[in-house]
């Protein structure tokens, strides 16, 4: 018999008997091998269940750093995203600044301006964040059918927080352009200079 599992932890390790209601729930509903092996013997009382322990450190060992991998990889990819933010930011602050001069001319607050400029931002951010989790679920749809022969499901909990994410890099990676923006003279930039 073979399953899925969760890698085990100190909490996985405890002794079943020692918990209280609510910690044995959360060790029985968790895909540990030893909850596992409990429930197998559970449902078979003539059967010795003992689990492979070398296997199931070894991919224990394997998920974690798996797990580790996706951190780093998640890291690279907010750091890319958010230099590539503040090289958009930057290239549209260059290419309107006879704009944010006119509207600076016609009486605009420097915190307005820096306001449309970042909500600007934002929106590109929220439409890149909801495109990334509609790619991302369907990615992980495919590849979990694929790999694994089971689908994730979707948590739509996530969703808030990709967008929360996708605003934080936007409004990091906007930082300088928006601080550039803020501080720009009119009248050299009107005439041009």
């Amino acid at each position: 018999m073979s399953a899925l599992t969760k890698p085990e932890d100190a909490f996985s390790q405890r002794d079943p008997k020692s918990m209280n209601p609510a910690e044995f729930d959360r060790w029985y509903c968790s895909p540990y091998i030893s909850s596992i092996s409990r429930q197998i013997q559970e449902q078979l009382p003539g059967v010795n269940v003992r689990p492979i322990r070398q296997v199931a450190e070894g991919e224990g060992q394997i998920l974690s750093r798996v797990q580790s991998l996706m951190w780093l990889v998640t890291f690279a990819a907010l750091l890319a995203a958010a230099l590539a933010v503040a090289s958009t930011a930057g290239t549209t602050v260059l290419e309107r600044t006879a704009e944010v001069a006119l509207m600076k001319a016609l009486g605009a607050r420097r915190r307005l301006v820096g306001a449309f400029f970042l909500g600007e931002q934002w929106f590109m951010a929220i439409v890149g964040g909801l495109l990334g989790y509609a790619a991302g679920m369907g990615l992980a749809h495919v590849l979990g059918q694929r790999v694994f022969g089971i689908s994730p499901s979707t948590r739509l909990i996530l969703l808030p927080v990709i967008l929360g994410l996708a605003a934080a890099v936007a409004t990091a990676g906007s930082l300088l352009p928006l601080r550039k923006v803020m501080q720009l003279d009119p009248a050299p930039a009107l005439r041009g200079e």
